[in-house]
């Protein structure tokens, strides 16, 4: 996995736990235009991963959120991973858990996204660095 090049997202993101989803919700988030969205709804929760920004918003109308986990910062791999690749998740973990370093991922159809809290941020990246990982 070295010399996999990553690179850092500009913005903050926060982790939200939902009640419940609506229409309006929906709407209001897809047409937010931000550069990062994930919703995942399962049968024990909905989760929601948005800017920080989009979250200021949607605690002004928005009841159904009842826990939000804030501020992350993300970096994800640049470029599109094939399916079969094996392992670029756990090795990422890996060298962050050496350090301490708690970590959240989303894959998606392209690529991996992964959400450290921000005061951890600048020593995952390091910690990546000195593994040979590059950050772009």
């Amino acid at each position: 996995m070295q010399n996999l090049k990553l690179k850092e997202l500009p913005n903050k993101y926060a982790y939200c736990k939902l009640s419940k989803t609506n229409l309006e919700l929906t709407k209001f988030l897809f047409e937010y235009r931000e550069d990062f969205l994930s919703i995942t709804q399962t049968s024990d929760e909905i989760s929601l991963v948005c800017e920080l920004t989009t979250l200021e918003d949607l605690e002004q109308h928005c009841p159904e959120i009842i826990k939000v986990e804030a501020p992350f910062k993300c970096f994800r791999i640049v470029g599109n991973l094939d399916f079969g690749l094996i392992g670029i998740v756990a090795d990422i973990a890996l060298v962050l858990a050496e350090q301490k370093i708690s970590l959240c991922t989303i894959s998606t159809f392209d690529t991996d996204y992964f959400f450290v809290k921000e005061d951890k941020f600048n020593p995952a990246k390091k910690a990546l660095e000195a593994k040979s990982y590059l950050f772009t």
